[in-house]
């Protein structure tokens, strides 16, 4: 998990790393850990009717990802 830490909390200044999950993955992190600190977390679910405090909910996969991209996209 150290790893995956580093990877996922280092960003350029003035940007923030998003960490997309699945309904079960977002499930399996202790309550202690969520949600992941430092950065933006989202999670894709078709099934959840809302989304957890200090997380972005996506019904589908494209949605978050056209989001981020346009928004973090250099001119």
């Amino acid at each position: 998990m150290e790893f995956f830490k580093s990877i996922t909390t280092k960003a350029h200044p003035g940007l923030k790393n998003a960490v997309v999950m699945g309904r079960f993955t977002w499930e399996s992190i202790p309550e202690s850990f969520k949600p992941l600190k430092d950065r933006i977390n989202i999670v894709v679910s078709s099934t959840l009717s809302h989304a957890p405090p200090r997380v972005q909910m996506f019904p589908i996969l494209m949605r978050p990802l056209t989001c981020y991209i346009m928004k973090n996209s250099a001119p």
